[in-house]
């Protein structure tokens, strides 16, 4: 039996902003696929499916939620970390709900982006973990100075991690 690779799958149309992620995860020794549109990504799963996908909401064509909606339609479990220059509480709320694991407002800030990625490649978010709606959290204030929020089930499971919005839910 084959071992699966390890690797982290990024949509992101912004370049420079898809570059940069691609530098901070190798940075960790994580090997980084990049793919511009969402489109571009589905043709690769032909291949072989990432450990983690980091996918940002706004883009062209099929947004980040509507990609996130066809891989649960098709069966296809992959952990989603989100990444939104637009987010809202609405729109975190649905993708959380969804499915996904984290929810991050750009600019969001690297270690926390890679704290994320980390947990999910190392197994400590598996999918076995019982989804729960956003509500069904304890709001749990973690500022760090920065205005950074959290929404957590606990320390060793964060599902929401957004600036200036957790205050709102």
């Amino acid at each position: 039996m084959s071992k699966r690779r390890l690797f982290v799958a990024i949509v992101e149309d912004d370049l420079s902003v898809r570059e940069g992620v691609a530098r901070l995860i190798r940075s960790a020794g994580l090997n980084v696929e990049s793919y511009g549109a969402a489109q571009e990504f589905l043709a690769s799963l032909q291949d072989e499916a990432p450990s983690c996908l980091v996918l940002d909401v706004g883009l062209p064509g099929l947004s980040g939620l509507e990609l996130q909606q066809q891989l649960t339609k098709a069966g296809i479990h992959i952990p989603i970390i989100f990444l939104s220059g637009r987010g809202d509480i609405q729109m975190s709320v649905r993708a959380i709900n969804a499915g996904a694991l984290y929810f991050f407002t750009k600019p969001f800030h690297e270690d926390e982006l890679l704290d994320a990625i980390q947990c999910i490649v190392c197994g400590e978010d598996s999918s076995d973990i019982p989804k729960k709606s956003v509500s069904e959290f304890p709001v749990i204030d973690i500022s760090d100075g920065r205005g950074t929020r959290a929404v957590h089930q606990d320390r060793a499971n964060p599902v929401l991690l957004m600036p200036r919005f957790a205050t709102a839910i």
